[in-house]
């Protein structure tokens, strides 16, 4: 397994933020429409609850994560949503996934959040194997959707 570089995003990214976008919208055959100012403006903002992670090999973006918080009214129970997942292909396999989980554990950890949750299209089953074996299990919710507790992983 390969060791990668996990840092935040920031302004100065706003470029490959939204090439991995535009590639992550390619591989789903939906179209992008971005507007590379807002996705500045986010990334700069200190008050911003949307946090996008990069993964790294020798300088190249290879990776990216969003997240942000949830917060559930009828348990009051904090949490973390993972909104965007994404590893360029030839990087799939060689565990900045478990890289990427690792750092989502520590961030929920960090702001005390009890659960994280992900979904997936119905009819994205190597999305749903993936979110399975990063620990995440399926929850009904009106569709796929996943949940990790990182207390009982392990």
């Amino acid at each position: 397994m390969s060791e990668f570089h996990l840092r935040i995003a920031s302004a100065q990214d706003t470029d490959i933020v939204c090439a991995k976008i535009e590639a992550l919208c390619a591989f789903h055959d939906d179209n992008a429409k971005l507007d590379p100012a807002v996705f500045e403006n986010l990334l700069s903002d200190p008050k911003t609850q949307l946090r996008i992670i990069l993964a790294e090999d020798r300088g190249k973006i290879i990776g990216l994560m969003a997240y942000y918080p949830t917060f559930r009214l009828h348990s009051a129970t904090s949490g973390l949503h993972l909104r965007q997942f994404f590893i360029d292909e030839g990087y799939r396999g060689q565990g900045c996934a478990r890289q990427f989980m690792g750092y989502l554990t520590n961030a929920a950890a960090e702001c005390d959040a009890s659960y994280i949750t992900v979904s997936a299209d119905l009819q994205n089953e190597p999305a749903q194997q993936v979110y399975l074996r990063m620990g995440f299990k399926r929850v009904a919710m009106g569709g796929a959707f996943f949940e990790y507790r990182p207390s009982q992983s392990g």
